[in-house]
């Protein structure tokens, strides 16, 4: 199935991280944007009109211990 968050990189994605997980939802997705206010935009006119979304739940990294990502 196609979703936004796997569209080609020459349309803009933010998407930088896809996971199917296990528990009360599907995916995680780690995304990448300029500011709060954008990350809002996109959740709003992207992945908020796919029928396949039911809900979103977003969290903000205050902060980071120990991260190993390169």
């Amino acid at each position: 199935m196609s979703s936004a968050w796997q569209e080609p990189p020459d349309r803009g994605s933010h998407v930088r991280e896809c996971h199917d997980i296990t528990g009360t939802v599907e995916h995680l997705l780690r995304i990448g944007t300029a500011n709060l206010a954008a990350c809002k935009q996109w959740h709003t006119d992207v992945l908020g009109l796919l029928p396949q979304v039911r809900s979103i739940s977003a969290f903000v990294v205050t902060g980071s211990q120990k991260d190993e990502r390169a």
